[in-house]
């Protein structure tokens, strides 16, 4: 994987990596509807354990429709 690039000031000149080896662009750290979440990119776990300790979460930026929006949030009210 190549790091993503700084974003460009006018979106028509946003680029997404491309693979050295094949040339197809590299997704962004997103995830797909029906796909399973990878500590190695999404710190499912490293979340889960920082928002069992926690006093107040915010979550920002979802509809709360996927697993680990989900779980984040009722871990967090069980506090």
């Amino acid at each position: 994987l190549q790091p993503v690039p700084s974003p460009a000031l006018d979106v028509k000149n946003e680029r997404l990596p491309r693979c050295g080896a094949c040339g197809i662009r590299q997704r962004p750290n997103i995830l797909m509807f029906d796909e399973s979440y990878n500590e190695a990119f999404y710190k499912q776990r490293s979340a889960l354990a920082a928002v069992q300790g926690c006093d107040v979460l915010l979550v920002i930026g979802t509809q709360l429709t996927t697993g680990l929006p989900q779980e984040l949030l009722r871990v967090a009210r069980s506090n």
